[in-house]
């Protein structure tokens, strides 16, 4: 048995009731290459969080990711659209235009180092080395509430910065 010995009861209320064999077993998968656009070649298809950014959960940013790219693209979308459509009609042009200014180089490399960071926390915390169990035992016991939130803030400023530029234009 894998109990907590008394430190959390509702998890070990959850483990004393569940069988071995109602366990299943999950890795957790990203993708090694990181430098892919998040566009198609004529930028009218667009891949968004975790398509364009997989990552473990380690570091609280998948979804903020998600948000972000969907509020970005749909703004600069619904923007181009607007535009077109005050003119002459739909112009895929000014669609491809929105949808490229999205995918940028500066976007991409932060979302790799986010990526990058989160692999390193999954691997560290699912180690069976013991000195590294013990490590971040020690560390999740003793970091507060106010640290954690600051550091999800943290890995949450290029969803800000991103959000920023579009707010700019």
């Amino acid at each position: 048995r894998f109990g907590t010995n008394g430190s959390f009861p509702l998890l070990d209320s959850v483990l004393d009731h569940t069988r071995a064999e109602d366990i299943t077993e999950a890795g957790l998968f990203d993708r090694e290459n990181l430098k892919l656009p998040y566009t198609s070649p004529g930028k009218l298809v667009a891949l968004l969080g975790d398509a364009a950014h997989p990552q473990t959960p380690m570091l609280g940013q998948g979804v903020n990711m998600a948000i972000a790219d969907a509020y970005v693209y749909a703004s600069r979308i619904a923007h181009a659209i607007h535009q077109s459509t005050t003119r002459t009609g739909p112009d895929t042009g000014t669609i491809a235009t929105a949808i490229a200014k999205c995918d940028t180089k500066h976007r991409q490399k932060e979302a790799a180092a986010i990526v990058k960071e989160a692999r390193m926390m999954a691997t560290l915390s699912c180690s069976t080395n013991r000195f590294w169990t013990w490590l971040a035992t020690s560390l999740i016991r003793v970091v507060s509430l106010k640290d954690l939130i600051g550091t999800v803030e943290r890995y949450d400023r290029s969803n800000k910065r991103m959000v920023k530029e579009l707010h700019k234009e």
